[in-house]
């Protein structure tokens, strides 16, 4: 699976490997209150939640 995002997005690098390594070992989520992060992740098909609600935050 090519995990090389195709447009720019806002995550940074350390984040995307975060992401990538989530996705290649099955995580069944990755937890963060960055929403681009959360973002990338539904992208690229990572679970991803802020694991908490907070307003502003996507669940």
């Amino acid at each position: 699976m090519a995990w090389l995002f195709r447009d720019r997005s806002e995550v940074r690098a350390g984040d995307e490997l975060h992401l990538a390594i989530a996705g290649n070992r099955q995580a069944e989520a990755v937890y963060s209150l960055d929403n681009a992060m959360i973002a990338a992740g539904k992208t690229l098909g990572v679970s991803t939640s802020p694991g908490i609600l907070l307003p502003g935050f996507d669940s």
